[in-house]
């Protein structure tokens, strides 16, 4: 979704070697883009084009190089020399642009295993769950969500549409256990028309987030949905937060909950770095396992 001049930006941030993806989607036309990604990111090797048909003249077709592979080849003691040192970056999350260009978060392998980890024993995640996705894959929700069924186990299905209609039919056809829904897209749920008509019995847990949720339209959610319905804080830089399904109903509709890793810490401070009483307006400053160190260069 991001445009050419913030993926130039990231190109020369992280010093990418390649590019993968189709020639265009939806109303991208990737195509068009390439020509300005080679002249704008000097450590740009390749273009790997992942269509159907010929080869592109100057690009690799990743569906040759796949078609190409030959999985018997290498025996699974061969490939431990190629094992990460899980203290180093898996990931480069493209996080908000608020005060100019979008920044990088680098995400080790310990740190996501951990915040999954946690994150599944908070929402009681089991092997036979089915996390529903409507969420940009590349964005920290949707991430969480793979990283969810990576260590428990469990079906993880992938959503192409926002329309409402679409997610319910979805989570009817595919027995969906949780899906997680930005606040807008949970009152186009409450205000969709054939709502009813949808069999949502598999669903045990609707969580939202990424903006404020008013109390009252969580009440309602949780009144014609009849599942459990929460509200979470989470970040890209890697700090999350949310109640449990057992919690008082006041603490899940006014708060967001607490800390998903018993070893992060939060506390919010004023202007002077000193923490501020409860209830009173400050900066959230966080730590743990689970928090980044710092954007990426």
């Amino acid at each position: 979704r991001h445009a050419q001049k913030e993926m130039i930006h990231f190109g020369n941030i992280a010093g990418a070697k390649a590019w993968i993806g189709p020639a265009a989607f939806r109303k991208t036309n990737y195509l068009e883009m390439l020509p300005g990604f080679k002249a704008g990111i000097p450590s740009l090797k390749h273009i790997i084009m992942v269509e159907d048909g010929p080869e592109r003249p100057g690009m690799l077709s990743y569906n040759k190089i796949l078609s190409q592979a030959k999985p018997g080849k290498y025996s699974a003691e061969s490939l431990a020399k190629y094992n990460p040192d899980p203290d180093e970056v898996c990931i480069l999350l493209p996080t908000g642009g608020t005060t100019g260009l979008p920044k990088l978060v680098p995400r080790t392998h310990n740190n996501y295993l951990c915040n999954a980890y946690f994150s599944c024993t908070r929402f009681d995640k089991t092997p036979r769950d089915a996390d529903l996705v409507i969420t940009p894959i590349a964005h920290n929700a949707g991430l969480m969500r793979l990283m969810y069924r990576l260590v428990y186990g469990g079906r993880l299905i992938l959503g192409n549409s926002t329309r409402p209609g679409d997610i319910l039919e979805t989570i009817q056809k595919e027995r969906a256990t949780s899906c997680f829904l930005v606040p807008t897209l949970l009152i186009d749920i409450l205000n969709e028309p054939d709502r009813d008509k949808f069999d949502l019995s598999s669903l045990y847990i609707l969580s939202s987030g990424a903006a404020f949720l008013a109390p009252e339209t969580l009440r309602e959610a949780r009144k014609n949905i009849k599942c459990n319905v929460i509200n979470n804080f989470g970040m890209s830089e890697g700090p999350c937060i949310g109640p449990r399904v057992d919690y008082p109903e006041e603490e899940i509709l006014y708060t967001v909950g607490k800390a998903h890793c018993p070893w992060d810490h939060y506390i919010i401070l004023d202007e002077d770095g000193k923490e501020v009483p409860v209830g009173q307006e400050g900066e959230l400053a966080a730590t743990g396992p689970t928090v980044f160190t710092g954007y990426y260069n």
